[in-house]
C-alpha cells in the first residue's frame, strides 16, 4: 500500500523540530531554590507558549502558572482556535489528590431564549477565559498576574511565526474574516490576504489590552473594551449585556476520580464528558487490550466508545451515575462481544461524508516537580470562531447555541475533556487533546497506549491513530494494509486520511513527571504546530 509522507517508523523515531518530546532529568533543589515545584514540563498548541510555561518555572512559579501563562500565550499565537474571550475547562491535581475543575465555558446572554440562527456578531457569547485564568491564578499559583501576562504582552507586541498549519486555517477562514471590518484590519493583511508560513504576525491592540490585564485584572478590561464591543454586537442583532458581562463567574465545576487497572484517573463531570470517558474505560477493563492485535484492539476501542456515547444524554443530565451500575456495564460488554464476534459494526456509524468545517480546541498540559498537574483545554468554536473581532485586538467566540438558534443550556456545551493519571508507583501524566469531537477518542486512546501499552508520551502520541468524527471512522493512511482491511471487513465504514492533508486524529499533548521528580518527558502533537518545554 502506498502511504503518503514519512512511515510510521520514520515518524517515532525523529523528534520534531518543535519540540515533539524530550526526557529530561530532574534538577537536584540546589541553594536559593524555593521549591521543587519551580521545575516542571509543558507540552501545548505552540512552542512560544510552552515557553511562556518554562518562563513561569524560572520565575519560581508552579504548574498552575505556567499553565496560566501558557494559555495566554495561545491566545496570541493561536487565534484560530482561542481568544482571550474564549472558553476553557481546567482541570488540578495537586501533589495531596486535592483536585479542582474550573468551568470557564462561554455562556449565552439572559435574554436570549433562542429562535432565529444568526451568525458573525449575533452567534457571541460571553467569555470566559480571561476571568477563568485569574481565578485559577488567585487561588492555586504563586507568581503575580503581571509576572503571568508579561510573555502573551511580549508576542502580541514583537509578533510570532506563523507556522504552516496556522497559515493554512488562515487562508481558508480568510474570506470569512475579510468579511468582518474589525477582523480584516486586524487578521488580514492590507490585500485581505492571510499571513503566510514563516512571516511574523504582530498585535499591538492584543498587547495593548493584555497589558490592561496584567495591571488591572478582567475588571479592567471590561472597562476598556464592553462599550465598544457590546456597541458592535448588539448592531449585530445580539443581545448580550454589561450585566452578562459583569455577571460572569468562572465555576467550581464537578470532577470525577476513579481506577482504571490499578492507575487513578481524574476528569471533569457532566460540565464535559467526563462520565462517558470513565464508562468507556470500564467496558474497556474487561478486555485484555494488550495481548490483542493491533486491528482487533483498535476495533474494541472504537465500539467501546461508540457503546458508551449513545449515553450522551444522560452522561450531561440529571443522573449520569447511572452509566456506572454494575448492569449496565455487563450489557454494554456483552453487546461489544456481539459486535466483534461478528462484522455488523456499521450499524453503529454512519457512512463516510466529505470532510466538514474545522471545529477545534487548543489543549495543554502541565506537571511541575513536585507533582501538580493541570490540564487545560480552551476554545472558540469552528477556527476563528465568530470570525468577527473587537476593536480591541481579539476576536469573539462562537456559540454552536446561538447558531443554531436553539438554547439548551445556559453555557456552552462542549467535547472538551482534560485529564490527569497517575500510575501505582506515583507518576504523574497531564493529557488532553484538541479537535472537537475527535477529543474523546484521543484522550482514550492516549490512556489505553500509556496504561495498557505502557508507551511513553511521544510514542503514545505519534503512533498512528483511528478516530471517531462526525459519526464515521477517520484512519490515519500511516496504518498497514492489513489493519485498514481487517477493521472493513468487520464493516467500519473509513475515511483514510494521510498526514499532509489537513485532518488529525485529535491533537494530543502529555506531559509527564516521573515518581519522586525524577525526571520529565512530553510530547505535543505534530499534526498541529505544537512545542514542549521543561525546566
Amino acid at each position: 500500500m502506498e502511504r503518503p509522507g514519512p512511515s510510521r517508523r520514520d515518524l517515532l523515531s525523529a523528534i520534531s523540530a518543535a519540540g515533539a518530546s524530550f526526557v529530561l532529568p530532574a534538577a537536584g533543589v540546589q541553594a536559593g531554590e524555593s521549591h521543587a515545584s519551580s521545575r516542571g514540563v509543558v507540552a501545548a498548541g505552540s512552542q512560544a507558549a510552552a515557553d511562556a510555561g518554562k518562563d513561569m518555572f524560572r520565575l519560581g512559579g508552579n504548574a498552575a502558572d505556567a499553565a496560566i501563562a501558557s494559555a495566554l500565550a495561545m491566545t496570541v499565537v493561536d487565534p484560530a482556535n482561542t481568544s482571550i474571550m474564549g472558553r476553557t475547562h481546567i482541570l488540578i491535581v495537586k501533589p495531596s489528590g486535592e483536585t479542582i475543575a474550573i468551568d470557564g465555558r462561554t455562556a449565552v446572554p439572559e435574554a436570549w431564549r433562542g429562535g432565529e440562527k444568526a451568525a458573525g456578531g449575533g452567534v457571541v457569547p460571553i467569555g470566559g477565559n480571561l476571568k477563568s485564568f485569574e481565578y485559577a491564578l488567585r487561588r492555586h499559583g504563586r507568581l503575580s498576574l503581571a509576572q503571568v501576562v508579561a510573555p502573551a504582552i511580549r508576542l502580541a507586541a514583537n509578533g510570532f511565526v506563523v507556522r504552516k498549519n496556522l497559515a493554512y486555517a488562515w487562508a481558508r477562514q480568510a474570506p470569512l474574516l475579510a468579511g468582518d471590518p474589525h477582523a480584516r484590519a486586524l487578521f488580514l493583511r492590507p490585500d485581505s490576504s492571510p499571513p503566510r508560513d514563516g512571516e511574523t504576525f504582530k498585535q499591538p491592540r492584543l498587547a495593548d489590552t493584555l497589558s490592561v490585564y496584567a495591571r488591572d485584572g478582567s475588571a479592567g478590561v471590561i472597562g476598556l473594551t464592553a462599550a465598544d464591543d457590546l456597541r458592535l454586537l448588539n448592531a449585530a442583532g445580539n443581545k448580550l449585556t454589561r450585566a452578562d458581562v459583569m455577571d460572569y463567574r468562572p465555576l467550581d465545576a464537578e470532577w470525577l476520580y476513579f481506577r482504571y487497572r490499578g492507575w487513578r484517573i481524574w476528569t471533569i463531570g457532566r460540565q464535559g464528558y467526563g462520565y462517558l470517558l470513565e464508562e468507556t474505560l470500564s467496558i474497556l477493563e474487561a478486555f485484555d487490550l494488550k495481548a490483542m492485535e493491533e486491528a482487533q484492539r483498535w476495533s474494541t476501542m472504537l465500539l467501546a466508545q461508540r457503546l458508551a456515547f449513545r449515553d450522551r444524554a444522560a452522561a450531561l443530565g440529571s443522573r449520569p451515575e447511572a452509566l456506572r451500575e454494575p448492569g449496565h456495564l455487563t450489557r454494554q460488554r456483552g453487546e461489544l462481544r456481539t459486535v466483534l464476534a461478528g462484522s455488523s459494526a456499521r450499524n453503529y456509524f454512519k457512512a463516510a461524508p466529505a470532510p466538514s468545517e474545522p471545529h477545534d480546541t487548543t489543549h495543554l498540559a502541565v506537571v511541575d516537580g513536585s507533582g501538580m498537574a493541570v490540564s487545560l483545554t480552551q476554545s472558540i468554536g469552528p477556527h476563528f470562531g465568530a470570525t468577527a473581532a473587537s476593536p480591541h485586538g481579539y476576536l469573539f467566540a462562537h456559540s454552536y447555541q446561538m447558531a443554531t438558534g436553539r438554547r439548551e443550556a445556559a453555557r456552552d456545551v462542549t467535547a472538551m475533556l482534560p485529564t490527569i493519571l497517575e500510575s501505582p508507583d506515583g507518576a504523574r501524566i497531564s493529557l488532553g487533546a484538541a479537535g472537537s469531537d475527535r477529543i474523546p477518542g484521543a484522550v482514550i486512546r492516549a490512556i489505553v497506549h500509556t496504561i495498557d501499552l505502557g508507551m511513553r508520551p511521544r510514542q503514545a502520541v505519534m503512533e498512528p491513530a483511528f478516530v471517531i468524527h462526525d459519526g464515521y471512522v477517520q484512519a490515519s493512511a500511516e496504518f498497514e494494509a492489513t489493519t485498514l482491511d481487517q477493521l472493513a471487513r468487520l464493516g467500519f465504514p473509513l475515511r483514510t486520511v494521510g498526514r499532509f492533508e489537513g485532518e488529525h486524529f485529535g491533537l494530543l499533548h502529555v506531559a509527564r513527571r516521573e515518581p519522586h521528580g525524577t525526571s520529565f518527558s512530553a510530547a505535543a502533537d505534530t499534526y498541529w504546530d505544537g512545542g514542549t518545554a521543561s525546566l
